[in-house]
């Protein structure tokens, strides 16, 4: 596919790692804690992004799949760090979205947005999540 060898090996390597990873995504998981199913998560995820980088490169576009190549390195950083302490950095991790929650329905209040869909929302978060969402809050500087 390339001219020069040495990147053509390269290459062939690359697609050999994908098909790897294929076959070991095609198998079966013991998914029995948050840790073991994120840890899923993130490899299906880093195994998409990696065949997203290859058809790139097939194409001619370095540049683009850099920005895979930094999201699949940043997943990489994620789950090293959560392996230091699994149990709590999992749940840390998995807990966030509830302030990712408070934080848009603050942004829509501060617009001033006043719709029903609003409303709906901020029922929602009173009835299924401000009291998470106190309780987590304190982890999170």
């Amino acid at each position: 596919m390339f001219e020069d060898a040495q990147l053509d090996q390269e290459y062939q390597l690359a697609m050999k790692l994908e098909h790897l990873a294929d076959t070991m995504l095609s198998g079966e998981f013991v998914l029995d804690t948050d840790w073991q199913r994120l840890t899923f998560a993130f490899v299906s995820k880093s195994a998409k992004s990696y065949r997203g980088v290859l058809r790139l490169v097939e194409a001619g576009l370095g540049e683009p799949a850099l920005i895979l190549v930094r999201s699949i390195f940043e997943d990489l950083v994620n789950l090293v760090y959560m392996d230091t302490d699994p149990e709590k950095l999992t749940k840390l991790f998995l807990d966030f979205h509830i302030l990712e929650k408070k934080k848009y329905i603050d942004y829509w209040e501060e617009a001033q947005v006043d719709d029903d869909q609003l409303r709906e929302l901020k029922a929602v978060w009173e009835s299924e999540f401000k009291s998470r969402y106190e309780e987590i809050l304190p982890n999170y500087p």
